[in-house]
């Protein structure tokens, strides 16, 4: 489509947030040019551009010689045969939720969201869309960024799309449907598998993040409840360096704090890639994993960037659990679906 100009670019996007939001409803006449002319201080041909775009996307009827109006029915019953879909980093779950969906008969839409790359903005607009054209349901993966999107996953969810979350996007439960993972279960079995091994001193090793993730948040929680009123922050916690990859810094941060460890410690690991890292900077000090130093890695995804570790590890199952989320948007089951997966102990 041509570009329309800022002029008519903004009276595009306030006329359909104010459809969106049900300030005009189905069947109802719109303003004439002459009151949008009015209005947004500008010519008819501006005006008339961003009803024509308003038209091609199927929100309102021109009716020659009668005015504009709100479309009865925007977009026709087959969206109910499409499914929109979060996705977060990895291709291979792109590729699973694309397959599983065209075998039952949906069309999914997806919307690739990078966690590092959280976008309010853009993410709002997504699910405008979603709610505009009545899609059967969302599987989420919201940002946890302010502003966040509450209010239109509320909007959708009352107006009978099916929204399932599978990540927290906060700490409080969403008012939605959900299959999340128990963040706070793995931290309260990683840290009881430590202290039962005997260590002197236990670690939850995470990036620390200006906004904490919700999922952070909730593994921490689960720790500190097991470690008790000796849980101390300053003393527990071993910040992991972000972009351990590409930046030397980082890795420097990384063997300084290595360093600092002490034998007769257990380290639960946020990630196992995490706990693998460390684990090489502490073999290079001599001190054998397994050993002198204990270590528990966390994995919530079937399709592992990196080596498997040689520790133990509590797994989640991304893809059952994105497959459970699939199959409540497409059954439909009455009343409200709050489900939580619990991680799985693997030995090593």
């Amino acid at each position: 489509m041509l570009n329309l100009g800022m002029k008519s670019e903004r009276i595009l996007l306030e006329l359909r947030e104010e459809i969106a939001q049900k300030e005009y409803v189905r069947g109802e006449k719109l303003p004439t040019e002459a009151e949008l002319c009015c209005r947004f201080a500008v010519s008819r041909p501006t005006v008339r551009r961003a009803m024509a775009r308003l038209a091609a996307e199927g929100l309102v009827e021109i009716r020659h010689g009668s005015g504009m109006y709100v479309k009865e029915k925007s977009f026709p019953r087959h969206n109910r045969r499409t499914i929109a879909v979060m996705v977060m980093n990895q291709l291979e779950m792109l590729q699973y939720v694309q397959d599983y969906l065209l075998r039952r008969d949906y069309l999914p839409c997806i919307y690739f969201q990078r966690s590092n790359q959280w976008h309010p903005s853009i993410e709002r607009l997504f699910l405008e869309r979603i709610r505009r054209e009545e899609h059967r349901g969302l599987l989420a993966q919201c940002t946890p960024l302010l502003p966040r999107n509450d209010s239109i996953l509320r909007e959708m969810h009352q107006e009978g799309i099916r929204v399932v979350h599978t990540i927290p996007f906060r700490e409080e439960l969403p008012e939605e449907d959900f299959v999340l993972p128990d963040w706070e279960a793995a931290g309260r079995m990683g840290a009881e598998a430590l202290l039962k091994t005997g260590c002197e001193k236990v670690l939850l090793c995470d990036i620390q993040l200006s906004t904490p993730s919700p999922h952070s948040l909730l593994l921490e929680k689960g720790f500190r409840e097991v470690v008790g009123k000796s849980y101390d922050r300053k003393k527990n916690f071993f910040t992991f360096p972000m972009r351990i990859e590409n930046d030397e810094n980082s890795k420097l941060k990384l063997r300084e704090s290595a360093a600092a460890i002490a034998p007769q410690t257990g380290i639960l690991a946020a990630k196992s890639y995490y706990g693998s890292l460390l684990a090489d900077e502490l073999d290079k000090r001599g001190l054998r994993v397994g050993e002198e130093v204990n270590l528990v890695g966390i994995n919530s995804s079937d399709f592992p960037e990196h080596d498997e570790p040689t520790f133990p590890t509590l797994n989640f199952s991304d893809s059952a659990q994105t497959r459970r989320a699939l199959e409540i948007i497409i059954d439909d089951p009455k009343g409200e679906v709050r489900e939580w997966l619990r991680p799985v102990w693997k030995e090593r």
